[in-house]
């Protein structure tokens, strides 16, 4: 019993450590390392005139720009000297015709869509930030408080299908709740529950509760089992009372 005990404790040990390891599903970045990120978020943008062209499209014909597309200036290696084309750079629109812009969506150097921010409610605050990889949202940047300050993270493959979500529940900026898919169905939520950046307690989708999430460094504090004494097969008469 105390060998089959043991083994029990083991597999249970295993189970919970290897639960809480994020191995299999990494948080996508399309953004490179050490790039500067070039973002609507805190104000207008500002375009340099010697770098950049901006050309205003009025569609409802209210005298009004619906439509800015910002050009950068490309030098051109196989034209005559000096001469320059224009690509696409950044797109901004505005979807509710109030005169301020609700959409920013900003082109790679081969002119492919690499990120899109959006307002959804009109306030002239981002929303919803949209990474693209080889025309493919990899990554989702939301903010539900309203207030440009990301508290949701949603990540998916190179097939565009859901594999983690991760959620800023204590309000400091950086995740606390995780959960993952595979193939687009939820399979394991993880908690942080003591703001260490690391998740310390776990649920399966079949689990009604949390499990504590055990280190393999950590080590039982019980104290260790004692080795039952064989029975001889007789028993030890009774004392009798003096």
């Amino acid at each position: 019993m105390l060998r089959y005990f043991l083994i029990l404790m083991c597999m249970s040990l295993f189970a919970c450590s290897t639960a809480g390891k994020k191995i299999e599903t990494k948080s996508v970045d399309p953004v490179k390392s050490g790039e500067k990120e070039l973002t609507a978020k805190g104000g207008k943008l500002e375009f340099d005139p010697k770098v950049y062209v901006i050309k205003k499209y009025d569609i409802n014909k209210d005298k009004q720009p619906d439509i800015v597309n910002v050009f950068k200036k490309i030098s051109d290696d196989g034209g005559k000297k000096d001469e320059t084309v224009l690509q696409i750079f950044v797109k901004m629109m505005d979807l509710n015709r109030d005169t301020k812009i609700d959409v920013w969506r900003y082109f790679d150097e081969t002119g492919a869509v690499s990120k899109e921010e959006i307002d959804l409610d009109f306030d002239g605050k981002i929303d919803v930030a949209d990474y693209y990889v080889n025309g493919i949202v990899r990554r989702k940047e939301l903010d539900f408080q309203f207030d440009e300050n990301t508290d949701t993270w949603k990540n998916y493959d190179e097939k565009g299908i859901l594999i983690l979500i991760e959620i800023d529940q204590s309000g400091d900026g950086k995740p606390d709740y995780w959960e993952f898919y595979a193939n687009g169905v939820l399979e394991r939520i993880e908690k942080d529950t003591d703001t260490d950046g690391k998740a310390d307690i776990f649920k399966r989708s079949q689990d009604k509760g949390f499990t504590k999430i055990l280190s393999t460094t950590e080590k039982f504090e019980d104290q260790p089992a004692q080795t039952p004494v064989p029975s001889s097969g007789t028993e030890s008469p009774a004392e009798k009372p003096e």
